[in-house]
């Protein structure tokens, strides 16, 4: 597994950029589908769109990660000015289209059923209470609302029930990144604290004053996937400290200069084959869900180890060289790529995965690497995104920061020529064991790595 964010910064490198190699060794039901866009950046959008989707559709799928258990579920935001070709986003969304019309023809099978017993209860009704019936009849239950994609023009209640109706999971699919944004700022509509909770399948609970009940989301699981302009994302996300601006991943969409042919895409060619793969993820969603106990995702012992490398070296590397900030932002960078890892591997076991191990599947080294890989390139975008909210988010709060005396860095700097460890310097001039980041940054600035 290679080092993530090189130290050399060079925008005409491509590190911006997808490996190229990584499309060709994605699993079949994604890579597929991604090759048939030619362009660069549209290829790219589709992969992270497609991600973003899939990662709402896999049910009784969970990984062990600090713990707890995990599902696949993501948030994405794509960013871009207005009419840079966001078109293929749409495309990834047609991937969830049957099973979004499965749980549709679901809902709409159990209400006609609903509607029939209603009547034959209404009847037995009005038999017990004119004294023909010994025992009341027993009134059938509400149908369940059920859907894959969950509107985001709708009210913090309304998510709420969707979510509780369908089993704690949905997708919140939206192109326009406002449409969400509006409703957080609407005291009906503020579901950004169920945003912050549902990334991490914390449990959550509203009254429904309809049936007068209580109501609770025992482990949420939410998917996201935004596009919209830096404007947009503003309103979403106006500050860093935002604790939403960490669970998302960016992908940064540049546009063309050039105005391109409309007439060259084959979009029915894209329609009639995206149908064929959602039909395929419609198959493994309902394998996945028949499921009588969870399917498990596993990484080995060497992956487990080159994962924690991995990300020690990339959060080292953002603290130093962006900001301490974003510390919180690589944490939950590397819950990114656990996750992406999860669906690349089921994805690749899919038609095969209930002839292995019953406990569950272990990710290959190829997974792996590309989850990291593809995360590694949305770490930049998430770094250039926390610039552009430092520079024109809501101004931050002040902080209680003590700043660091003259005399404190000279005492680190003579403490390390007499070869203390950054532990032993941290306790000595801060008090602090925990300030040994501090003392590696004022003794880089002496030229000491």
């Amino acid at each position: 597994m290679t080092q993530p964010l090189p130290q050399e910064e060079n925008p005409e490198e491509g590190y911006r950029n997808i490996p190229t190699n990584i499309f060709m060794h994605l699993p079949k039901l994604l890579r597929e589908p991604c090759l048939r866009f030619t362009d660069e950046a549209e290829r790219e959008l589709f992969l992270i769109g497609a991600i973003g989707v899939v990662s709402g559709m896999l049910p009784n799928y969970t990984g062990g990660y600090f713990g707890h258990e995990t599902g696949t579920n993501l948030y994405c935001f794509i960013i871009g000015r207005y009419g840079t070709g966001k078109g293929a986003l749409k495309w990834a969304q047609k991937l969830g289209e049957a099973t979004h019309q499965y749980k549709l023809q679901s809902a709409k099978e159990t209400e006609q059923r609903y509607k029939a017993d209603k009547a034959e209860y209404l009847r037995k009704q009005a038999q017990y209470n004119k004294g023909e019936l010994k025992d009341p009849p027993q009134e059938p239950a509400t149908p369940r609302h059920l859907k894959l994609f969950i509107p985001a023009n709708t009210t913090k209640t309304a998510v709420m029930q969707l979510l509780q109706e369908n089993d704690g999971s949905g997708i919140i699919f939206e192109t326009e990144g406002d449409t969400l944004a509006d409703m957080l700022r609407q005291d009906y509509g503020n579901f950004s604290d169920i945003l912050r909770k549902a990334y991490h399948h914390e449990a959550l609970s509203f009254f429904r004053r309809a049936n007068n009940e209580d109501v609770e989301v025992r482990h949420p699981a939410l998917s996201v996937v935004l596009s919209g302009t830096y404007d947009q994302l503003l309103k979403l996300i106006p500050t860093i400290d935002n604790g939403l601006f960490s669970r998302f991943m960016y992908y940064l969409l540049d546009g063309n200069d050039e105005f391109r042919n409309p007439f060259e895409k084959n979009d029915a060619g894209h329609a009639s084959a995206l149908t064929h793969y959602s039909e395929e993820l419609l198959q493994l969603y309902r394998a996945l869900e028949e499921r009588q106990v969870p399917l498990k995702f596993f990484l080995s012992q060497k992956q487990q180890q080159e994962f924690v490398g991995f990300f020690t070296y990339m959060k080292e590397w953002i603290r130093d060289t962006i900001s301490d900030d974003m510390e919180g932002s690589v944490n939950r960078m590397a819950i990114m790529a656990y996750r992406i890892a999860m669906i690349l591997t089921v994805l690749r076991h899919y038609g095969d995965y209930n002839k292995l191990n019953p406990i569950g599947i272990t990710c290959t080294d190829e997974d792996m690497d590309a989850a990291c890989k593809i995360v590694d390139v949305l770490a930049y975008n998430a770094t250039d995104v926390y610039r552009y909210l430092e520079q024109n988010g809501l101004r931050r709060a002040p902080t209680n920061k003590k700043e660091v005396s003259d005399d404190e860095r000279l005492l680190c700097y003579r403490y390390k020529q007499q070869g203390m460890s950054n532990r032993q310097i941290a306790i000595n001039v801060f008090g602090n064991v925990n300030s040994k980041n501090k003392v590696k940054r004022i003794l880089k600035d002496y030229g000491i790595e």
